[in-house]
């Protein structure tokens, strides 16, 4: 929820010492004096959630796409782009994944003399099982689609290579970024400790773990190489 969100003394979003959004030109040479608009996450679900719910007798709303289209239309109004430039669309860990499932929309939303790139930064999350064997990671992300109705706000040219009962996969960046059309740099480790302890679970850090676990690390590692070609 947004209401625990500073509304005075926030800091200034500089990315880090060595940030894209940095405005030290020592840092960030080409990018330093560009505008900038950060879009806070809080939605769950990658700016892709619409309609309501009720869970264990809640009342849950959903408006992760309809604050990413309001975004759009401030950086048309606010940022200057209805007269054109260039854009680049950048998020980290959720928001690499936002980046992947919402890039083609901001190509579409912005007028032709707008020269629209991505940068997605560790958004690519595998579908792949448990270090166990269990598909835990594919039965979370097929909950979330579900409950926030993502299918209309994700990639529609992967929405329409799936069945309806399988387009949830387009909530997945693995899934999604083949039918994304717009050009991208993407940034992805290889060895994400993220996906390690939540998607793989495995049950150690390296170099503390058995030669089993080593294998399972490895595999991960060039499965994210293989489906990142």
């Amino acid at each position: 929820s947004s209401k625990g969100w500073k509304t005075v003394g926030v800091p200034p979003m500089d990315g880090g010492a060595n940030g894209l959004l940095s405005a030290d030109p020592a840092q960030n040479p080409d990018f330093h004096n560009w505008t900038k608009f950060h879009l806070q996450y809080c939605d769950g679900a990658s700016f892709a959630g619409s309609g309501s719910t009720v869970v264990a007798g809640k009342s849950l709303h959903f408006q992760g796409a309809a604050m990413l289209h309001e975004f759009m239309d401030a950086l048309l109004s606010l940022g200057g782009l209805a007269q054109g430039g260039r854009l680049i669309v950048g998020g980290t860990s959720a928001g690499g994944l936002a980046t992947y499932l919402h890039l083609d929309s901001y190509r579409e939303r912005m007028p032709k003399n707008v020269d629209v790139k991505g940068i997605p930064d560790a958004g690519f999350f595998l579908d792949l099982p448990t270090y166990s064997g269990v598909p835990l990671y594919e039965h979370e992300m097929r909950y979330v689609a579900k409950m926030q109705n993502v299918s209309g706000n994700v990639n529609a040219k992967c929405v329409a290579s799936y069945e309806p009962d399988e387009a949830w996969r387009c909530f997945m960046a693995e899934y999604a970024a083949p039918h994304v059309r717009t050009p991208m740099f993407a940034l992805q480790s290889a060895y994400d400790a993220w996906q390690y302890g939540n998607v793989l679970k495995l049950p150690c850090s390296m170099p503390k773990c058995c030669p089993n676990e080593t294998s399972a690390f490895l595999r991960f590692r060039n499965e994210t190489l293989e489906r990142m070609k």
